[in-house]
């Protein structure tokens, strides 16, 4: 039961919606107990947890960077930070129009948007693109320091 729920500026909310970031209290749970990266929600509607994630994703390393399917990098999922593996590019498509414009590509570049199927290492909790505000539904895609590209869930299993 949460036990008071406030906005980061100490003003009490009601009921927050998604991407709001709040403070809360929880009856019967210490501070101890929660970690970053966990999750709150509905009793009647909980969270899911998958464990694939098919993303659109824009590469956005230097020019001599290649995503290709086998590339394993830290994905940050809102506040979880883990490592994830792309298993399949789907699809390269046109930013403005999202057709396909080269299906089962080998590699995607400085610039490209794709399709791909991530595999995260451990099950994750993300929203779907259209279900959610947008914020809810990205990531980033970080490699030994440097943002390697970034994207947005569009299905999840």
């Amino acid at each position: 039961v949460v036990t008071g729920i406030m906005s980061v500026n100490g003003e009490p909310i009601k009921i927050p919606g998604p991407g709001d970031v709040i403070f809360f209290s929880v009856k019967d749970i210490k501070k101890e107990e929660i970690s970053r990266g966990d999750l709150i929600g509905n009793i009647k509607s909980p969270p899911k947890l998958v464990s694939e994630v098919t993303a659109r994703i824009i590469v956005a390393q230097d020019d001599s960077f290649e995503l290709t399917e086998g590339y394993n990098a830290v994905f940050h999922f809102h506040t979880c930070c883990l490592p994830c593996k792309i298993t399949k590019i789907i699809s390269k498509i046109d930013p403005g129009t999202y057709k396909v414009l080269e299906a089962n590509p080998k590699s995607v570049k400085k610039g490209e948007l794709a399709i791909v199927k991530i595999k995260p290492s451990r099950n994750i909790s993300i929203e779907i693109a259209g279900e959610f505000p947008h914020i809810l539904c990205s990531f980033a895609v970080r490699d030994s320091g440097r943002t390697t590209a970034a994207g947005l869930c569009i299905d999840a299993k």
